[in-house]
Formats: C-alpha cells, sequence, structure tokens
C-alpha cells in the first residue's frame, strides 16, 4: 500500500536566531492585522518543496540528498532583517546566499529526474514568519517591519539539509525530521 506523505527540504536555524524571530513576531503581533504565524518551532529556510510524495520514493529523495550535499561545501548565512510580500512577513538571509541557491538548484535538478515538479522561479531564501490574511492597520504594519528592516538575527553555519514530514493538524502543522544529509566538510568540523 502507498502512503503520500508532504514532504520539504529545508535548512534548520540556530536557537539563539529562533529566540530572536520569536521576540520579533512578538513585536509584530500587537498591530491590527490577522496572521497566522508560524510556530517557532517551524521556523526553517525551504530549499525545496516536494509535497505529497509516495512513500516508496523515500529511498530515492535520501540518496539524491546524499548525493547532492556530498559535493557543497558548509555555509554561513546571517538572518537580518524583516520584509513583506504581498501576504507573507519573512526574515533575510544574508552571505553565502549564492551558494546556498547553488545547492538549491542542484537539489530542483536532481529531485526532477525523480518525477518531481521543478521549480520555474529564481531561488530567494527567506524564513516565512507568518501569513497574512487582514490588515487593518497597514501603515502600522509597515512602519513595524520597517523597522526590523535591518535587525539581526543571528549568524548561522549550514552544514546540513533536512528532509521534513509536514503533517496538517486543525491545531497548524506538525513537522517531523525524516532524513539528515551532511554538507561536504561538516563531517570532519572543517572550518570555512
Amino acid at each position: 500500500m502507498t502512503v503520500d506523505m508532504r514532504l520539504f527540504i529545508a535548512v534548520n536555524i540556530t536557537n539563539d536566531a529562533r529566540a530572536r524571530l520569536t521576540d520579533a513576531q512578538r513585536r509584530l503581533r500587537q498591530i491590527n492585522a490577522t496572521v497566522n504565524w508560524v510556530a517557532p518551532q517551524n521556523f526553517h529556510f525551504t530549499l525545496k518543496f516536494l509535497g505529497e510524495s509516495a512513500d516508496h520514493l523515500l529511498p530515492n529523495i535520501k540518496k539524491a540528498m546524499d548525493t547532492v550535499a556530498a559535493k557543497v561545501l558548509r555555509l554561513r548565512c546571517e538572518l537580518r532583517g524583516l520584509g513583506q510580500f504581498p501576504r507573507v512577513i519573512w526574515a533575510g538571509l544574508h552571505g553565502e546566499t549564492e551558494q546556498l541557491a547553488t545547492l538549491a538548484k542542484r537539489l530542483d535538478e536532481e529531485l526532477g529526474r525523480l518525477g518531481f515538479l521543478r521549480v520555474a522561479r529564481e531561488f530567494k531564501p527567506h524564513l516565512t514568519l507568518g501569513r497574512i490574511t487582514f490588515v487593518g492597520d497597514k501603515p502600522g504594519l509597515t512602519k513595524a517591519i520597517d523597522s526590523l528592516r535591518n535587525e539581526p538575527f543571528g549568524a548561522m553555519r549550514v552544514d546540513a539539509i533536512h528532509l521534513f514530514q509536514s503533517t496538517l493538524t486543525a491545531r497548524g502543522s506538525i513537522y517531523t525530521k525524516v532524513h539528515t544529509a551532511q554538507l561536504k566538510g561538516a563531517e570532519h568540523g572543517r572550518q570555512i
């Protein structure tokens, strides 16, 4: 029997960055806006969304991740600043983002060979803090986000990529780590 799993590949963030982003969320909650806030334990940077995937594909997905990760050096990034797409409040990623984009592209190519939908748009790394459903005080929300536009949320080293299963519940999504693939150099503690 085939079981579908909702899957995505992502980069985790540090606990320090998680705490700082949670504080930024707390400040933004005071604005008159209806936002579906992402739970802090679910903060991550998505590299590739796979969607509903048959469980028998898991070994091939893991192998593809391991193959790509083994060829990409670990990298350093900094979480800094908030921004807004029309309906999304996000935190930005700076530093070795070109390497992160290359990692995302290689995952996209490798998983495309397995039949997963390829991404047509340019990879723009961001961490979603919340999805806006209604804004009663648009100037207030814009001002609050602008006040955090250059806020540092913490440096991080990307040593690994993770495959997560997302289970949708009435209380929000629950993410379960299914697989971890170490980036090149991470297994030896090499500094970059």
